[in-house]
């Protein structure tokens, strides 16, 4: 309301009565709350500065409080605006905590209230809209190479980790292809054992059977109800796994055996063993090179699958021979027929046959010693000589010596053949007369054949 007066020396215009006029304020200041960014966007384990004001003067104190959704950590949550600071900013950290799952970006909300005697200033509201981006991506990791390899008997492990907490169970499974492998179970990652390493056990059986090396894949596939990491299911590569064998195709032999003719150890058995598990029959065929001196029970022996491990024998046996031909050396050769490649056309040692001769070469003359009288050419008397075993060739024995005859001949000679060498001979022996007294009346002196 605008109050009006008049003054003039005109007495006309002096203290004239004016009129009143009401007059309309409009305020241009809003009470508000200012903020920089109504809108922020926030990664994971990090924050963003808003800062915050008030739009006019408050009358008296005004209290601002933050409210937050779960995933912000807000510093600090109460700021304070009086008449003095209401046009200066304030800052607000907003973070951002980071969850470790692999999800879509979330939009948490920051709740901003006043508080004030001032009724303009009391109960103000707004909204700082958050964007938190996810730092965390689902994956799945194989740790090692893919290429394992292994020898029979031994195992090996496949581990795992995953890098970001799953709403929901995680399944690794392999499935396997090629050479048995025995795996342990398919493992599980949850939201307790999540950032753990978990590993499968492969092992590979040991068996006796030559197989040479082997070769198996190992396929890897990851299976979730969360939608991240089913889309994982094949993202692992395939682990090639080769095999070696430890398992050597051989038939073991002895080196060499002894016989010995006409004797308990005439005979002697020949121990064949396999060293591995064939795959099919597996014969071995014996070869003497000389089969005059040795028999064999049996020129072959053949090993099933189902009974590979048990030793096999082949009697030897000295034949009987007359001849002293010493150690007289042998040997078997073997040939070995499977269809198991393995096994062959095998190469096997050589046994040498070491045959003793039991017959001792030497000529045996009877009786040792004999009676004879000087000039008597009616009685017969003499020796028998025989060989002590068979000759190669004709061997001559040469009868002789002084005051006697033998077949009347001062030197005979008989001799004996291979093929008649065990005809005992007679070889006449007769006391020569030399006419001179060698003993009186019935003493007798001694000569030699």
């Amino acid at each position: 309301e605008i109050s009006l007066n008049s003054s003039s020396v005109d007495p006309f215009y002096d203290s004239i009565p004016i009129s009143v006029h009401d007059l309309s304020m409009t305020d241009i200041d809003k009470a508000n709350l200012l903020l920089s960014s109504s809108q922020i966007t926030v990664p994971e384990s990090s924050s963003e500065v808003v800062s915050l004001h008030l739009s006019s003067v408050p009358l008296s104190d005004v209290m601002v409080s933050l409210g937050v959704d779960s995933g912000l950590i807000l510093y600090p949550t109460v700021l304070m605006f009086n008449s003095t600071n209401w046009n200066i900013d304030q800052t607000v950290h907003v973070t951002a905590t980071r969850d470790w799952m692999d999800l879509v970006p979330s939009s948490p909300a920051v709740s901003i209230s006043t508080s004030s005697t001032d009724v303009i200033y009391d109960s103000l509201s707004t909204l700082l809209n958050v964007t938190v981006s996810n730092v965390d991506v689902a994956l799945v990791t194989a740790l090692g190479v893919n290429n394992v390899t292994v020898i029979k008997g031994d195992s090996f492990n496949l581990s795992y980790v995953i890098s970001a907490l799953p709403v929901d169970d995680v399944t690794i499974s392999i499935q396997i292809f090629g050479v048995n492998l025995v795996a342990s179970e398919s493992i599980i990652f949850n939201s307790q054992n999540w950032n753990d390493t978990q590993s499968i056990l492969l092992s590979v059986p040991q068996d006796n059977t030559a197989t040479g090396t082997q070769y198996a894949t190992v396929i890897q596939t990851v299976s979730s109800n969360d939608p991240a990491y089913a889309n994982l299911a094949h993202s692992l590569q395939n682990v090639t796994v080769t095999v070696l064998d430890n398992v050597v195709p051989a038939i073991v032999v002895p080196s060499s055996v002894n016989l010995i003719q006409r004797s308990p150890s005439a005979s002697a058995d020949l121990a064949i063993s396999m060293m591995s598990m064939p795959t099919a029959d597996v014969t071995v065929r014996l070869q003497l090179l000389d089969a005059s001196r040795v028999s064999l029970s049996a020129d072959t022996v053949t090993f099933a699958p189902n009974g590979w491990n048990t030793t096999q024998s082949v009697t030897l046996t000295a034949l009987d021979g007359w001849i002293d031909y010493g150690m007289i050396p042998d040997q078997i050769t073997y040939e070995v027929v499977s269809v198991d490649s393995f096994y062959d056309g095998i190469a096997m040692s050589n046994t040498t046959v070491n045959i003793l001769g039991a017959m001792t070469a030497g000529v045996t003359v009877t009786p040792s010693t004999i009676w004879l009288t000087k000039g008597d050419h009616i009685t017969v008397t003499g020796v028998y000589v025989t060989l002590d075993s068979q000759p190669l060739t004709a061997t001559t024995v040469t009868f002789g010596g002084p005051l006697v005859k033998c077949n009347n001949s001062f030197e005979f000679n008989v001799t004996f053949q291979p093929a008649d060498w065990n005809v005992t001979r007679f070889v006449a022996v007769s006391a020569v007369d030399d006419n001179i007294v060698r003993a009186q009346g019935n003493d007798f002196f001694s000569s030699h054949v």
